[in-house]
């Protein structure tokens, strides 16, 4: 499958999932107004293509979105791995953006600090189970857009 815009300041991120689960993500530009979303599938012999026409709206702040892993899809790393984290990031207004990663396995009301930085390399936690990772973009005011997605730590043999 191979997903594009219409709008040229749109960035279209392919990742493969399962089932059709998290194909891509299109992080808009700093345009807004309406555009047209694509997709064309193939089975080598036949394409197919379909449409969908949307509008973006501006924002007052930072959107964000996590590359690697995958925002929303729950990945699952052997507990003793080095996770590779990539976020992608635009302000409306160009302003400096800071990201700070954030662990909530034990209580959200506690996170563990991960780093900072648009991409960096995570020792994890080191024990089995369930983990969010949490995002926070935040611009030279204060805006911050926070996002997050599921992983899990398992034993490997």
């Amino acid at each position: 499958m191979t997903w594009s815009s219409s709008a040229l300041s749109d960035v279209v991120v392919e990742r493969s999932g399962t089932a059709g689960v998290c194909d891509a993500i299109v992080q808009f530009g700093n345009t807004t107004g309406p555009r047209t979303i694509r997709i064309d599938a193939t089975n080598g012999v036949n394409t197919k293509s379909a449409f969908k026409p949307i509008t973006v709206f501006g924002t007052t702040g930072p959107s964000a979105r996590i590359i690697s892993p995958p925002q929303g899809c729950a990945r699952t790393f052997d507990q003793n791995a080095t996770v590779p984290l990539r976020a992608s990031a635009v302000d409306p207004n160009g302003q400096a953006l800071t990201f700070t990663w954030e662990d909530l396995r034990v209580i959200p009301s506690t996170p563990i600090p991960v780093g900072s930085g648009p991409s960096l390399s995570w020792g994890g936690p080191h024990q089995q189970g369930d983990s969010t990772l949490r995002l926070t973009v935040t611009n030279a005011v204060g805006a911050r857009s926070v996002v997050t997605t599921p992983l899990f730590f398992a034993i490997q043999n």
